[in-house]
């Protein structure tokens, strides 16, 4: 197994650790009483604005998490789809937009660096490619930028944080 490829599974892996509690990041209520500075709060609020002001129907986010991000989106009327590099966030992202409404989630076991991995759920393209803590686990930051370039066809917005 190359190092690559060992990094990679000990990303699933942590991931997979830490699944479990990962969508208390997203919660409003816990504003004031989380013990970490509820980032993926403010950065989701970041997003949805610029998302609401753009003419954006579909979303693809790399990295779901927990899904929390895509069932917001969901809820606002986007069609959503997505990959992590986690099995127990692709699980509980499933079931997150399944609670949300959605009876067949189109979301996978994907690494964004591996094209093949993600390319069915593709279609035409999205709208929009979302990729929020991601670029710390990637190798190939081209590689990683023109995937999300195929992810939208060309013609959508790409939104990365870091």
């Amino acid at each position: 197994m190359s190092n690559i490829n060992k990094e990679k599974k000990a990303i699933g892996v942590f991931y997979d650790s830490i699944s479990e509690n990962y969508g208390e990041r997203y919660k409003s209520e816990n504003l004031f009483t989380h013990e970490k500075y509820p980032a993926n709060y403010f950065r989701m609020q970041i997003l949805l604005n610029r998302l609401s002001q753009s003419q954006i129907k579909s979303v693809y986010e790399v990295g779901v998490g927990r899904g929390s991000p895509l069932a917001m989106m969901h809820n606002m009327g986007y069609d959503v789809a997505g990959c992590d590099i986690s099995k127990n966030m692709v699980d509980a992202s499933r079931q997150t937009l399944i609670n949300a409404g959605i009876e067949y989630p189109n979301i996978q076991i994907a690494d964004i660096e591996d094209s093949i991995s993600f390319s069915n759920q593709l279609g035409e393209g999205f709208d929009a490619a979302i990729a929020f803590g991601v670029i710390p686990h990637v190798a190939n930051d081209a590689l990683f930028i023109n995937n999300l370039r195929m992810i939208i066809g060309g013609k959508g917005k790409v939104f990365v944080e870091f």
